[in-house]
């Protein structure tokens, strides 16, 4: 509305583990400061620091395989005693602390980027809060690029990649990380790839996105994006099938 303060913004991205999150935030961030938007990354993982768990947090000089599997243990601790949404709630007290003192004690302006949701109950909390001041992204990044991220950029073997990502998609508690049920609660599919027209293609996606949520122009899904996520929809369907 003409006039009207830029209203706070909250975007929680849902991605599978190894997939190039950094490249997105940033990417979501720069287009964001387009429309005169402040942002603020919020790992979510970091916010558990402050609680004492079962798997104490992983040392700052601890191998990525390592840290990512102690960091999974910790969010299914946090989950299993205090709620599936407990990470949801975190974030949003976390959010809430930073608010001004003084009414309306509103962010104008600024986006909070949230890396990242790992539980369906999450998606449910964090909407029941912020309504429709919340836009989840979904992102899909082929198996064999997430392997290669893991074997690669965090030196891990094939059989610590296979292992997370495995343990990532889907965990037998109610308190697991359960990557393949939050997925599809997205509002927006982007795909994510490593190479370069890849990742052009993936800046496109997110400017195409941002477009139509402040309603610049008129924007409709190409036949390729509404392709891409019937794919995906399919290919999580058939591929990520609970662990035995």
């Amino acid at each position: 509305m003409e006039g009207a303060a830029p209203a706070e913004m909250i975007f929680a991205i849902v991605a599978a583990i190894g997939t190039p999150l950094d490249f997105v935030a940033q990417s979501l961030e720069e287009e964001l400061a387009t429309r005169s938007y402040a942002s603020d990354r919020i790992h979510l993982s970091r916010l558990m620091d402050a609680f004492e768990l079962p798997t104490p947090p992983p040392a700052l000089d601890a191998p990525s395989y390592d840290r990512l599997l102690t960091l999974i243990r910790r969010g299914d601790e946090l989950r299993g005693k205090y709620g599936p949404d407990a990470l949801a709630l975190l974030t949003a007290s976390h959010i809430n602390s930073k608010r001004p003192l003084k009414a309306p004690r509103s962010f104008p302006g600024k986006a909070f980027i949230l890396r990242q949701l790992k539980h369906p109950e999450e998606v449910y909390r964090l909407r029941s809060i912020y309504e429709d001041g919340l836009h989840v992204l979904g992102l899909y990044c082929p198996v064999s690029v997430r392997k290669h991220e893991l074997k690669t950029r965090h030196v891990m073997t094939e059989e610590q990649a296979d292992e997370l990502i495995r343990r990532d998609e889907y965990e037998r508690p109610e308190s697991g990380q359960r990557f393949r049920d939050t997925f599809h609660l997205a509002d927006v599919f982007i795909e994510v790839s490593a190479d370069v027209i890849g990742a052009e293609r993936t800046k496109q996606q997110i400017k195409r996105f941002i477009d139509l949520l402040f309603g610049s122009r008129i924007t409709t899904p190409t036949k390729d994006e509404y392709g891409m996520y019937l794919a995906h929809a399919a290919a999580l369907r058939s591929s990520l099938s609970p662990v035995k």
